[in-house]
This record gives C-alpha cells, sequence and structure tokens, in this order.
C-alpha cells in the first residue's frame, strides 16, 4: 500500500509510475506488479501483490542464516526465462477469474513466482556444503520439479485516487479474496473446524481460496488470520528472537499485553516462545505471577528469585505478570512502580539488599484494561479536560509514564465476540474482521476436539462433527469468557465414546448459561443460519427493490445513480452491500429479542413483533448505519464535504453520508429506518417469518 502510494504521488518516481509494466521485488517473499493501461475505464493504474500467504517481508531470509548476493539477478533471471518459454500472443494480456475479478496476466503472475523462487534457492543453496571448495549455484536456481517450495498468492491491490494516506481503509487480504464469496468463507470455516479435505467442487474452491488467506503459525497450535494480530506476533517474535541472540543484555526484554478476558493472552506469547525454542533458541521456561493474589510489595522479592534462579540453570525466564494493572491496597495501577527498577537495571530489592535478574522477558498481561491504547490514554495530557488532566495526574503518580518508556513492545490480542462494540468512526484497523474470527474458531474448535476427543477423527484425521454443532458453535455471538468459556462447552459436551459430535450431546441449557446465552445457541441449532446461498440472495435482492423505491420517491434522485440498476446490473460491490445488509438481519434481531424461521404454514402470526421492532427502532437504525458506515470505511471511504449529494465522489470515494447518527438529517435517518421496519417483508421474500422465542426453543434442541 505504501508503495503505490508513492508512485501515485511523490513527483521523482513520476518515471516509473508510467512504466507500462513495473515489477517490484519486496525482499524474498513477494513483489508488487505494477501496470499502466492509458485510456482504461477501470482505471489507468493497477497494481498486484504477489505474496507468501504464510510469511511476511523479512521471513524467509530470517529462516536461513548468512546472506547471498545477486537476489535481484536470480529473480530476473528465472523471471526471464519463464517468459521467454510462454506463448507471446497473449503474454501481457489481463485475465477475469470465475468471479469475474481482474487478474495480471497469468505468464507475468507465474513468472513473478519462479522469480522469487529462484532467490530464494539463492539463499537456501549459498556456496554449497563444502566449505573448502564454495561453489556459486547456477542452473540448480531454476529447477521448477522442486517439490517444497513456497506457493504464493496473487490479490489486487486497491488505489484510491487523491488519498492521502498510503492505507486508507486498512487493507485486509482475507477480506479481498473473500469479498462476495461468502458461500466459500463458511465452507472453508466448515473444512478447518472439521479439519476435513474436500470432497466437493465448491469446497475445492473454498480450500483454494483459504490457501491464499495469510495465516501467521507459531508452534502448530497457535494459528491467527486477523492482520493486526499476525503483524504484532511477528513483531514480538523479532523482538524476542534478537533479544535471546544476545549474550549479556543489560536488562529484560519488557513487553505489554493486552485483550479481553479468555483472549488468550499467555497462551499466545507462550506459543511464539516455543516456536523460537524450536527454532533453536536457548531454552526458555515460562514462569506466571498473579499480582491480584499479592498483597504487598515484598511479596515480589520471593517472585523474582524464582526468575533468578531459572537464569543460574542457564534458562531464559519468560515471566508472566498476570493483571499488572490492578491496584494496590486502593491505590490505582498501584504495582508499576515496584517493576521500574527491575525493568531498567534488572535487579530488585530484597531486604535493602539488590539482587541481579540477568537476561529475562517479561510479559505484563492486562486485566483491567482490554487494549494498550485504553490503558495508556491517561498519559495523553489534555489541558482543556478537567477529567482528563486528573486522571493523567493519576497516572502520573502512579510512574505510569515511566513504565510506558521502559516496554519495548506491545500487543493486543482481539476476542471472539463475533459482534464486538467498537467505534465506526474510530480508527479502521481496530475494526473486527469476521473472516478471521470465524477461521480461529474453527481452527480452536479442530485443535480442542483433536485433544479431547480424539475418537472423533476418521481415518483420514478428519473429526466428525454435524453441521449444526459447527454452526451453532461457529456462530455464536459471543462465549461469556473468551476462549476458555469455548472449551468450557467442550468440556461439558457429553462426547465420552460417540462416533459423532451431535447436538444432543451439547450441554444442558442450566449449564450452557454459564458460559453462553443459551437461547443464542438453540437458535442456532433450529436454524439454517447463515443464510443458505440462494435465501440470501433473495433477502439481498429484497434490500434492493426496497431502496430503490425509496430513492425514486426521493424528488433528488438522479436516474442514471451506479445504486439505483436492476439486480442482474448492480456492481459486484453494491451488490455485496445489500447481502451483507441481509446477514446483518439477525444481530437486529437478537437485540429486538426476536428470531426468525421457515414460515409454517396456518401458525398465528404474533402482533406484537412489529412492535417490538418500533420500540427500539432509533437504536436499530442507528446499528444499520454504523454498520453501513464500517463496512464503506473499510473499502476506504471517507465523508464528503457536507451531506449534499453533490460533495459525493464515487472516484475519490467521498461519501456524504458518512456523518455520525446525530448530524444527521432526519431524511437520511429515515433512509435507515426503514430497512428496520421492512425485516419481516425482507425475510419473506426468502420464506422465513420473524416470530418471539419461547419454550419451545429446548425441544427444538
Amino acid at each position: 500500500m505504501e508503495l503505490v502510494w508513492q508512485l501515485l504521488n511523490v513527483g521523482r518516481f513520476a518515471p516509473l509510475r508510467d512504466c507500462p509494466h513495473l515489477v517490484v521485488r519486496l525482499g524474498l517473499d513477494g513483489a508488487v506488479y505494477w501496470r499502466r493501461d492509458k485510456g482504461e475505464t477501470e482505471g489507468e493504474y493497477k497494481a498486484w501483490l504477489v505474496y507468501n500467504p504464510s510469511g511476511i517481508e523479512g521471513s524467509t531470509e530470517n529462516s536461513c542464516e548468512g546472506k547471498m548476493v545477486a537476489y535481484g539477478s536470480a529473480f530476473t533471471g528465472a523471471f526471464v526465462k519463464h517468459l521467454a518459454a510462454e506463448d507471446s500472443a497473449n503474454l501481457l494480456e489481463c485475465v477475469r477469474d470465475a468471479d469475474g475479478i481482474l487478474q495480471p496476466p497469468a505468464a507475468i503472475n507465474s513468472g513473478i513466482q519462479s522469480g522469487l523462487r529462484a532467490a530464494q534457492s539463492l539463499l537456501q543453496i549459498g556456496f554449497g556444503k563444502n566449505a573448502e571448495e564454495p561453489n556459486y549455484p547456477g542452473a540448480e536456481l531454476f529447477d521448477p520439479t522442486k517439490r517444497g517450495e513456497t506457493q504464493y498468492a496473487c490479490q489486487r491491490i486497491p488505489i484510491i485516487p487523491g488519498a492521502a494516506v498510503a492505507d486508507r481503509g486498512y487493507w485486509r487480504l482475507i477480506d479481498a479474496i473473500f469479498a462476495s464469496r461468502t458461500d466459500l468463507l463458511h465452507r472453508a470455516v466448515a473444512l478447518t473446524a472439521r479439519n476435513a479435505k474436500p470432497s466437493s467442487p465448491e469446497d475445492v474452491r473454498a480450500s483454494v481460496l483459504l490457501r491464499q488467506a495469510p495465516i501467521a503459525i507459531f508452534a502448530k497450535a497457535l494459528r491467527t488470520y486477523d492482520r493486526r494480530e499476525i503483524e504484532n506476533y511477528r513483531a514480538l517474535y523479532s523482538l524476542m528472537f534478537d533479544y535471546v541472540r544476545q549474550t549479556a543484555p543489560p536488562r529484560p526484554l519488557s513487553v505489554a499485553v493486552f485483550g479481553p478476558p479468555g483472549a488468550g493472552k499467555s497462551f499466545g506469547v507462550k506459543m511464539v516462545a516455543k516456536a523460537l525454542q524450536e527454532s533453536g533458541s536457548r531454552a526458555i521456561e515460562p514462569l506466571t505471577f498473579n499480582l491480584s493474589q499479592y498483597q504487598k510489595p515484598d511479596e515480589l522479592a520471593a517472585a523474582f528469585h524464582l526468575v533468578r534462579d531459572i537464569v543460574l540453570r542457564g534458562k531464559i525466564p519468560l515471566v508472566f505478570f498476570d493483571e499488572f494493572d490492578t491496584a494496590l491496597d486502593g491505590t490505582k495501577l498501584g504495582w508499576l512502580r515496584y517493576f521500574l527498577s527491575p525493568m531498567q537495571d534488572a535487579e530488585f530489592i530484597d531486604r535493602g539488599t539488590p539482587h541481579p535478574i540477568g537476561q529475562s522477558i517479561f510479559v505484563f498481561a492486562g486485566g483491567t484494561c482490554n487494549t494498550y491504547e485504553e490503558f495508556a490514554r491517561p498519559s495523553e495530557h489534555r489541558n482543556d479536560d478537567n477529567g482528563a488532566a486528573r486522571e493523567f495526574k493519576e497516572f502520573k503518580n502512579a510512574k505510569g509514564p515511566d513504565f510506558l518508556s521502559r516496554l519495548r513492545g506491545t500487543l493486543d490480542i482481539p476476542g471472539l465476540d463475533l459482534n464486538p462494540e467498537f467505534d465506526a468512526f474510530g480508527p479502521t484497523d481496530a475494526f473486527p474482521c469476521e473472516a478471521a474470527i470465524l477461521l480461529s474458531r474453527a481452527g480452536i474448535l479442530a485443535f480442542q476436539l483433536g485433544e479431547k476427543a480424539p475418537h472423533l477423527l476418521d481415518v483420514g484425521k478428519s473429526l466428525h462433527v454435524s453441521a449444526p454443532v459447527i454452526r451453532a458453535l461457529l456462530h455464536l455471538p459471543r462465549f461469556e469468557h473468551g476462549n476458555r468459556s469455548f472449551e468450557a462447552l467442550l468440556d461439558m459436551s457429553h462426547l465420552v465414546g460417540e462416533k459423532q459430535f451431535m447436538p444432543s450431546l451439547l450441554p444442558a441449557i442450566g449449564h450452557t448459561d454459564l458460559h453462553a446465552n443459551s437461547s443464542h445457541l438453540a437458535q442456532l441449532l433450529a436454524t439454517d443460519y447463515p443464510f443458505p446461498p440462494a435465501e440470501r440472495e433473495k433477502i439481498g435482492q429484497a434490500i434492493h427493490r426496497k431502496y430503490v423505491e425509496q430513492r425514486q420517491e426521493d424528488p433528488t434522485h438522479k436516474p442514471d445513480e451506479p445504486a439505483l440498476k436492476e439486480w442482474k446490473d448492480l456492481d459486484q460491490a453494491l451488490r455485496e452491500s445489500n447481502l451483507e445488509q441481509a446477514d446483518h438481519l439477525a444481530v437486529k434481531l437478537r437485540a429486538a429479542g426476536l428470531w426468525f424461521r421457515k414460515i409454517i404454514a396456518g401458525a398465528p402470526a404474533s402482533p406484537e413483533l412489529e412492535e417490538r421492532l418500533e420500540v427500539i427502532l432509533e437504536e436499530l437504525a442507528k446499528s444499520e448505519h454504523d454498520r453501513w458506515v464500517a463496512e464503506k470505511r473499510r473499502q476506504g471511504w471517507i465523508p464528503a464535504a457536507n451531506m449534499t449529494r453533490e460533495s459525493r465522489s464515487n472516484l475519490f470515494y467521498l461519501h456524504n453520508f458518512l456523518f455520525r447518527w446525530e448530524q444527521l438529517t432526519e431524511e437520511i435517518r429515515d433512509m435507515d429506518r426503514a430497512p428496520v421496519r421492512n425485516i419481516p417483508g425482507f425475510l419473506a421474500a426468502a420464506g422465513y417469518e420473524v416470530f418471539a422465542p419461547g419454550g419451545e426453543f429446548a425441544a427444538m434442541i
């Protein structure tokens, strides 16, 4: 994103920007293909990223000791060799895939991949195995038959003309991969949850897409698909990698980890340390102290003696100070001051005598704050706000700024909630990524069942889990205590001696309520949700028809507006917007204490259903507006100068409705109220009806 932005906006790069074809290698792990097509309706400039889904820039070079020269020559040689062997007739012609998405010329895409593999082979082969007779590699760099080579993927890079920042929408590759392919995402999630191989053409397509999704794997047990989490974990790994290679560092490596309860803060860091140890580093031994169980600062001395014992045994202690941000004797953040000397000087005081600690890694896990920003916010002193000034003074008195200055890294771990609260007008990198959450849940389910109920595995190592169970566990809105509750539900399920995990084996309702909303679980078991593709499309079409009717009643509408076309002619992004609104109907119904089911002939309609929606109409309309705002902002849209139609620009991604609910005119608010009132009609278009759930759910399980 940064490279593309620089090409577009920095004058001295104009000769490169205007090249018909430009390839920029990103280390040994990827490359950008930049293309200029004059007079193209789809845009003069286009760019694609060819990348290694299981690594980031620099990961390949870090996997081998030492460096080699002439990576660029190896890349260019393999690239040219591949192009020379191709049919020149369509060498530079862009193609569209089965979903109509524009792809780079196949020859250039595969040529770039050949070049990356050759450069990678140069590093791996080096000068050979005989130090007495170094041998520079030749033809073996370009051998296309080698097995076990890195598999690359390719995605188009979004370009927003006139953008002031490089990554305005916080581009996530996983969102781009599964855009307009929600049914394939759900197939990929189900395959991951069962650890199963594809058994149908659609499963194969889903599996192919999943292999393109960036993933970070540490010690086989920790897998994450979330961009921010991947970046944070890899940054933490790099910090620890550099630290453990030092022979006598002057002080411990101090990092802070935050996340909601049950997010897996300790587990994540331990798996990173385990991966580091598996790569050949010195032995690392974890040690945990929960400060909420400590009463006096003097007790820390005994803890540090245990840390020192590990150092004296020749190992590196990985020390977790859980809930370090709790109060001490009623003083907020009272523990911070007692860590300053160990963090900075690598020593602690016991009965007036200083003791050296040695090479250690300190991990401070938050207990009251879910993010680093939340913990460090008081450090931003704002004189114009009395409350903020008082908060800053308390933070300063607790030695908060001094503590922050000694940290060398932070890690925010997202939770497992599917619909967490977030500010649709806040930073886009903080927006939840549903695809990443679903795949993470699926990975946890497969791992936990493999550990707890290996008898569910068949000879192919696939888990026998029924579709309703996968649907219910993976699409529950939230778990009460995060990952711990997810694991608890599996512990409470009656799996002993069973051959397949069926809904009847899930815990009883009373027990379920300890860790999740049993009504939501029952709803998901009884209803085919997420909507099957055909029903989802019918609901999306109904939403689109209603929107067109609304706009046509507005005298300011223009008949040629792209959003007013018929469904079959609608732009894919606009079509997907309607489908995402269809997906969100379940969230709105839950908020109103309602749910949906297939229409039951002769069943009386409940007269209070529309009243329930009307009671919280404003709340639901605001949630719909915020959902739409987040959707647009993920695509890179920003607010226009004002709310007039004239200020909107589709070229520059400026929208006149991207304002907070409180700022909107009543006419614009009505655009969000109408879809809420029409929820029963939207569902009826696909053969569903709204109802008020009651005791009948117990019988459905």
